[in-house]
């Protein structure tokens, strides 16, 4: 009996050393799913930060081209009217209607204020453009 004796040891000794090991590797667990919680919840809460201060920053950029289009829309109102104004004191009718000279000065002046206008058009694209690879 002595050798079972001592087989019924070693067996104890295994199972409480399988036990410790058991138990320690539980306990690092917890501690490494405690950890992945509270990255999860410091990732998350930086997320929702990033994603407020791109609401803010949209919100501010959509504010800036609201701002844009009704100055470019109250500037053309007001060269139209510095056109009109100019064509109401020249004149540019004849006894046949509108003038040869007075079309072509028309033309040339709706030209000018288009290309104006496209050139800073272009110019705000190129502003959001960089903006955006900025970002």
């Amino acid at each position: 009996m002595g050798i079972f004796k001592k087989i019924l040891k070693n067996a104890k000794e295994n199972m409480a050393e399988a036990k410790e090991n058991f138990e320690k590797v539980k306990a690092e667990e917890k501690v490494k799913i405690a950890e992945a919680k509270e990255n999860l919840k410091t990732s998350a809460a930086e997320m929702k930060e990033e994603l407020r201060e791109e609401k803010v920053k949209i919100a501010e950029a959509k504010e800036n081209f609201k701002d844009e289009v009704k100055t470019s829309a109250a500037e053309f109102k007001e060269e139209l009217r510095d056109i009109k104004d100019a064509f109401d004191e020249t004149g540019g009718f004849s006894a046949e209607g509108l003038t040869k000279g007075a079309r072509e000065e028309t033309k040339r002046l709706l030209d000018e204020k288009e290309e104006a206008r496209n050139k800073k058009y272009e110019k705000i694209r190129e502003e959001q453009a960089v903006k955006r690879e900025e970002e």
